[in-house]
């Protein structure tokens, strides 16, 4: 399965982008490096306009994920497809065990996508001509979480999604090709063996 990074932080040569991946989410992990890009972009921001572009870039960008994971990766493989599908239709399922998408990585996205509404899940709305504090709260169901740790906690959804997407694919992949080296080895006759030396043949 692919990493996101690597120890160092770096992008493994091998995973990056490979078009012929079969049970890797390369795609949406290229994504997903760029909301952890973003987010440590966000969290140093010092002024009205520029939290205001960093939080726009980090919200969409984790709602790209999902796009990506299902546009792109989705229709490189059939074995992603399937665990695709399967987990998307796990999350609307289990809307209380995946309230980091629905109720933030979705909502807020579309807030801005759609309205134009900047911070639409803040406890305290922004002005603007003014930017909220670093840690400042942030609705999440009935929850208030700091705007940090809801970052961090939608960041943390998508590894594991992905994780779990591959990990199934994985499988998948692996079965098959089980399954397909069955059907070689039957569908070969077996090789007759040669008679021992000075053993008696039967007559044609």
């Amino acid at each position: 399965m692919a990493k996101t990074w690597t120890r160092r932080g770096k992008t493994p040569h091998a995973q990056q982008n490979d078009p012929l991946a079969r049970s890797d989410a390369t795609a949406a992990r290229a994504v997903l490096r760029d909301c952890h890009r973003s987010a440590r972009e966000l969290s140093t921001a010092t002024t009205p306009t520029t939290w205001r572009l960093r939080w726009i870039t980090t919200v969409v960008l984790l709602r790209t994920v999902g796009h990506v994971l299902d546009k792109v990766d989705g229709a490189r493989s059939l074995y992603l497809r399937a665990a695709i599908d399967r987990e998307w239709a796990r999350v609307k399922a289990h809307r209380a065990d995946n309230l980091i998408f629905h109720a933030f990585i979705e909502e807020e996205r579309n807030s801005i996508a759609k309205e134009y509404e900047i911070g639409a899940r803040l406890v305290q709305p922004v002005a603007a001509d003014s930017s909220p504090a670093l840690d400042a709260p942030v609705f999440l169901g009935d929850r208030i979480v700091p705007q940090r740790a809801v970052i961090k906690e939608a960041i943390g959804w998508w590894e594991r999604l992905l994780t779990e997407v591959e990990a199934a694919a994985d499988g998948a992949l692996r079965e098959d090709r089980r399954a397909r080296r069955v059907v070689r080895r039957l569908a070969s006759p077996s090789p007759r063996k040669a008679p021992k030396h000075g053993a008696r043949t039967s007559d044609p």
